[in-house]
């Protein structure tokens, strides 16, 4: 399936080969022109999706087994080596990007029968750095996404504001500080 760039000037979607054995991931400019493969796997590659910098895009492939799709990152260019993001045994595809590209939801089996839809909090810094698309991020707070710099951050000055005789704030500082969304529930 076909989807739009977020600045929506491109169009990702995959192309089967001549045989119909494999599927590239493509880009093309809206008008149809520039037709590009950013993947070379050899593999079957679909089910492209843009994050919403437009600097990268997710996709599933089975690289590791006929049966056996992961997810990967490739950035939009195509000009480096694609990135696994998954590792389970099994169908993990149709990745879908949040508007503000802070949560992942895609499809997964799990090596069972029955597929159910997983949510996690993407890590852009780290997709980032991985891609080797390196450059620093605003955020809107001001802090630059740099992995978990910020959350450090937090937790230092958590442990500053906690008075030596451990009090009930202190306690209700400390489950705030890991009920925070970026924690991931740990």
């Amino acid at each position: 399936g076909p989807f739009f760039s977020p600045d929506g000037q491109q169009i990702c979607f995959r192309r089967f080969s001549r045989n119909g054995a494999t599927a590239e991931i493509m880009l093309m400019n809206v008008d149809g022109t520039e037709q590009r493969a950013i993947t070379h796997l050899g593999n079957m590659s679909w089910a492209p999706f843009f994050h919403p910098s437009g600097d990268y895009l997710i996709f599933a492939t089975n690289r590791h087994g006929f049966s056996n799709f992961e997810l990967y990152v490739v950035d939009a260019a195509g000009e480096r080596e694609p990135v696994r993001v998954t590792y389970r045994d099994g169908f993990d595809g149709l990745p879908a990007f949040s508007p503000d590209g802070q949560t992942l939801v895609w499809t997964s089996n799990g090596g069972n029968s029955q597929s159910q839809l997983f949510e996690a909090q993407w890590k852009d810094a780290t997709a980032r750095e991985l891609l080797g698309l390196t450059e620093k991020l605003e955020q809107p707070d001001g802090d630059v996404a740099l992995g978990n710099e910020v959350a450090e951050d937090a937790a230092a000055e958590s442990a500053r504001l906690t008075a030596p005789g451990f009090s009930a704030a202190d306690i209700g500082r400390h489950v705030d500080y890991l009920c925070r969304p970026e924690l991931g529930g740990r």
